[in-house]
């Protein structure tokens, strides 16, 4: 949408959820939804009256259509924030193990390269205390 100097509108999203979980929202909304529609419908069906019209008939199932679907989409929303919300603790996790992971990494690296520089100082000579040595409990 652009305004009247053409420049293009910024939109702030509504939603609370991240564009692959609105998908999961959606798909989990229908999933429930559907059936209770066609529940609605059945019962309905099944205890008419010989005199009810097809227009009483369809407003009664849009009538019962509003409390389905807000349980429906209460019961999307907090599925799709509960995963999502188990997605990002997991990425936190594997963040946490990778990070150690790398520490652990560069430390033994550290213990390697000063091993290198002692063994080449004894082999020449050189006293340890003149070598560039990194600490290796950082």
């Amino acid at each position: 949408m652009s305004n009247a100097h053409g420049e293009t509108a910024q939109r702030i999203a509504i939603w609370s959820l991240s564009p692959q979980t609105i998908g999961a929202y959606f798909a989990i909304f229908l999933v429930q939804y559907i059936p209770g529609i066609a529940v609605e419908i059945y019962t309905f069906v099944q205890q008419q009256q010989v005199d009810d019209t097809f227009a009483y008939a369809a407003l009664e199932i849009i009538r019962a259509s509003g409390p389905i679907g807000i349980g429906s989409a209460m019961n999307a929303i907090a599925i799709a924030v509960s995963v999502e919300a188990i997605m990002v603790l997991a990425k936190m996790l594997e963040r946490q193990r990778w990070e150690k992971g790398r520490a652990e990494g560069i430390k033994e690296e550290r213990k390697r390269s000063n091993a290198k520089l002692r063994a080449l100082a004894k082999e020449y000579g050189i006293p340890e205390d003149k070598l560039p040595i990194e600490d290796e409990e950082e």
